[in-house]
């Protein structure tokens, strides 16, 4: 049975080198959902590629039906374990990602959430970065506001995803600003 591992990252929070390192460590093929989306919405022209587009062409969300069946139509064409990154971003769209896998003889084995341990010391601490700041200093507490929303936002999402995934493992890896998120890091907090 295929394994499917879910990574779920807060905002800002450096993402590559948790991906590389979870990857490596159970030799899961990488599915940066987001990513597969982009290039084949550049690159494809097929019926479901034609849909997707007909409705980001008139600035309407892509229906969650249409996101599952994009899912379902890249997962069936890897034959190893998976690592799946920017999906799914909604609660329905979990629940049919689970009908999805139960039909194609797959289950989630671990859902990876990669948070940080203080969002206001970790906001300080992102803002004393030299590019940050220019936004800090262009739009001041607009841009604070907007991290704070989108932190609660994120949170709120973990806890109705841990509400619906009681019987799936959940590992959480908290990290601080000042702590470099590499690969061995966040060995030792899979190994923790």
């Amino acid at each position: 049975m295929q394994k499917i591992h879910i990574l779920f990252f807060n905002q800002y929070i450096s993402k590559s080198k948790a991906i590389k390192a979870i990857s490596e460590k159970y030799n899961l093929f990488i599915c940066n959902f987001g990513e597969q989306l982009r290039k084949q919405l550049m690159e494809e022209e097929n019926e479901l590629v034609i849909r997707i587009k007909s409705f980001m062409d008139n600035a309407n969300l892509i229906p969650d039906h249409l996101m599952v069946e994009f899912f379902k139509n890249n997962i069936k064409r890897q034959n190893q374990d998976t690592l799946l990154i920017e999906f799914p971003k909604t609660t329905k769209q979990f629940l049919t990602l689970k009908k999805v896998l139960t039909d194609l003889d797959m289950e989630i084995q671990i859902i990876w959430h990669i948070n940080q341990k203080n969002t206001e010391e970790y906001m300080i601490q992102y803002f004393k970065n030299p590019k940050a700041k220019l936004w800090l200093d262009k739009y001041g507490d607009e841009v604070r506001e907007k991290w704070f929303q989108d932190f609660e936002k994120n949170q709120i999402f973990i806890a109705e995803m841990q509400k619906l995934t009681k019987n799936e493992k959940w590992k959480v890896i908290e990290v601080d600003y000042e702590t470099e998120i590499d690969e061995e890091l966040i060995t030792k907090k899979i190994n923790a």
